[in-house]
């Protein structure tokens, strides 16, 4: 794929993203989980800032999906994916400085310098980190870790479609369950 063409693999994942969120809050009656939609795109700037702030650089793919979706709240049930504030605002240093992820990271030969928190949760332990593309292990990978690494990603662009599933999944089980209440929309 070209770099010119990611923006318009981003777009359709975001797409696939919003349509199974959008079918599982059709049929989350009791309000249970946030639907949130993703965030306008970040202008370069804020992009380069985020970047300056880390005194790391993302992974080209994660760049460009900045461009077009600069954070989402509940991207994940209650994961959110960051956007360049929660950089810019040390949420995400927050997240490298909790001492399971400072073990996990250790045990893997990786370090804080070496590792972006791109998603977490406020409430859960959950979080999302992309190694930084100049990393020795694992360059520009996405690691799922909730008290132990849940998947590895090779790429953001992996992450992201592995992501598209899980929701499918979610909105699937919502589905079922109205189906069997009776409570179709």
């Amino acid at each position: 794929m070209t770099p010119s063409a990611q923006p318009d693999h981003w777009k359709t994942e975001i797409a696939r993203i919003v349509h199974w969120k959008q079918i599982a809050a059709q049929h989350d009656k009791k309000q249970a989980l946030p639907w949130h939609l993703p965030e306008v795109g970040a202008p370069k700037d804020a992009v380069a800032r985020a970047e300056s702030e880390l005194s790391a650089p993302f992974s080209d793919e994660y760049r460009s999906f900045l461009s077009l979706a600069n954070g989402w709240k509940g991207f994940y049930v209650l994961i959110d994916l960051f956007g360049t504030d929660d950089f810019l605002s040390g949420r995400a240093d927050e997240v490298t400085q909790r001492p399971e992820i400072e073990s996990y990271l250790s045990k893997n030969g990786l370090t804080r310098k070496h590792v972006i928190p791109i998603g977490a949760s406020s409430l859960e332990i959950d979080a999302f980190l992309l190694v930084s593309p100049a990393s020795a292990i694992f360059p520009g990978a996405i690691l799922w870790w909730a008290g132990e690494e849940i998947d590895c990603y090779s790429s953001f662009r992996e992450f992201l479609g592995a992501m598209v599933n899980y929701n499918a999944l979610i909105a699937q089980k919502m589905v079922q369950r109205a189906e069997s209440k009776g409570d179709i929309p």
